[in-house]
């Protein structure tokens, strides 16, 4: 019997709700043991302080049935032991807030309180934006947490969104050491600006997504959080755990054979029910396949729609795999079939030249058809007169070298010169607002980095 459901992302339509049964929690459970082993031997000073680990909320509703749905992460963290719970430097209480920017400022006031060394995020972007927030609200957070260490009280007075009772219950539970908020002012004072490296000093490892479009953000962290090791989660989603990482900075991992049951298709072929598929110990190294899997939460051959191509076999015959894109997350106007990781590396191989916030990748059938690039910049050389065109002949040169079919379409003028269109201040935080404030789980929340549908465009500059 399930006694929730998680909600999937709804990256490939819509949200699906998973069933959560006894069986398949434990399921995920063993794989995920093995993963903290394994940070914890390599850096055992994560087990010196506090974990903030960044959830969306165990309950976003209940069906007709009256059973509950929302993030599985969001139950574990509620219902984990008292002598765990007490571990984490920000309650659930905080976790569970509805308003976006009301659960970031008190999630970072908790935390900003205490001694941190692990932090966790599904996705990058999430540490990005966190730091991000930091530093743009530094002296409210001071504010807050001395108004709470001299008064007992006050320090969520602003806060929009919260019911006098839950604001009486953050405040009851928020405790800051006042020697750390001392030092806090004094950074303040001297850098005129608070962010996670230096409210944070103490060695720490930061544990997020690694796979795909991740690097675009994971390059972002250093200046905001230090040079600290980073380490992925693996590749893990609503439907399951499917590998362990166990090294740092890659998005290698170890097939999770003893979890789910796992099948591979070839990326090449297209799944129909009599395909014929392959099992771990036939996989090849260098190779790409299509996840296919079945779990005990009631998902029978179930195509996850997720690319991971295997990037070595142990001696055992253990595979190690690292997810690369979605299937089908391919752009092709021409017959050139652009694909995510190519338009990303793309702009990566940019970004040592431009400042980039935030970046999606789109096209418009004009005649002849184009390619989009949208982004987010703060850089004023790209924001002057020509400096978009200028932008939009790099990325044509980036991206006929990373395609070839691409660059043959240029060549023949049946692709035009793509378009660089400039989105303003705060585009993608105010997507990401609307999409936690619309149900979505924040923590399940990707990048829009690759969109099929030129459209999309219209939902970057909603509201900004």
């Amino acid at each position: 019997r399930a006694g929730m459901f998680s909600v999937t992302s709804g990256t490939s339509g819509e949200p699906k709700h998973i069933p959560v049964t006894r069986a398949f929690t434990l399921e995920q459970h063993m794989p995920h043991r093995l993963w903290m082993n394994a940070l914890t031997c390599d850096h055992p000073f994560v087990a010196d302080h506090f974990f903030l680990t960044i959830v969306s909320p165990a309950e976003e509703g209940r069906t007709a049935g009256g059973i509950p749905y929302g993030s599985m992460s969001g139950k574990s963290y509620r219902d984990q032991a008292i002598p765990v719970r007490r571990r984490h430097a920000v309650p659930y209480e905080a976790m569970a807030i509805r308003q976006h920017d009301s659960k970031y400022f008190a999630l970072l006031a908790f935390a900003m309180g205490r001694p941190v060394s692990c932090v966790t995020a599904v996705n990058p972007s999430t540490l990005h934006l966190l730091g991000m927030r930091m530093g743009e609200w530094s002296e409210c957070l001071l504010v807050a947490l001395e108004r709470q260490v001299r008064d007992g009280h006050g320090g969520f007075s602003d806060l929009e969104g919260l019911s006098s009772k839950e604001r009486a219950t953050l405040e009851r539970l928020l405790r800051p050491e006042p020697a750390r908020v001392r030092r806090l002012r004094e950074v303040f004072r001297s850098d005129g600006i608070i962010l996670p490296r230096t409210a944070w000093p103490e060695p720490k490892a930061l544990c997020t997504w690694h796979g795909g479009n991740a690097s675009f953000y994971l390059e972002r962290l250093e200046p905001l959080w230090g040079p600290h090791p980073t380490r992925c989660l693996g590749l893990r989603a609503s439907e399951g755990v499917f590998s362990i990482p166990v090294a740092d900075c890659t998005a290698e991992g170890l097939l999770a054979i003893g979890a789910h049951f796992l099948e591979f298709l070839p990326e090449d072929e297209t799944p129909a029910p009599h395909s014929r598929t392959l099992l771990a110990h036939e996989l090849e190294a260098g190779k790409r396949y299509r996840l296919i899997i079945t779990t005990s939460a009631g998902l029978y051959r179930y195509d996850l729609a997720d690319i991971v191509e295997v990037t070595s076999v142990d001696r055992h015959g253990l595979p190690s795999v690292a997810f690369r894109h979605r299937a089908g997350n391919v752009l092709s106007l021409t017959g050139e079939k652009v694909t995510e990781t190519q338009a990303v590396a793309a702009v990566r191989a940019l970004s040592g030249t431009v400042r980039l916030d935030g970046f999606t990748v789109t096209a418009r059938l004009d005649m002849p058809p184009r390619y989009i690039l949208a982004v987010e910049t703060g850089d004023t050389a790209l924001c002057a007169e020509g400096g978009a065109a200028r932008l939009a002949e790099a990325f044509d040169r980036e991206l006929s070298a990373a395609n070839c079919e691409y660059a043959s379409k240029r060549e023949s003028h049946r692709l035009a010169l793509p378009e660089v269109v400039l989105l303003p201040g705060g585009a993608y935080a105010a997507w990401r607002r609307r999409k936690t404030e619309a149900g979505v789980p924040d923590g399940q929340i990707k990048p829009p980095h690759f969109a099929r549908d030129a459209s999309f465009l219209e939902q970057l500059l909603r509201g900004t």
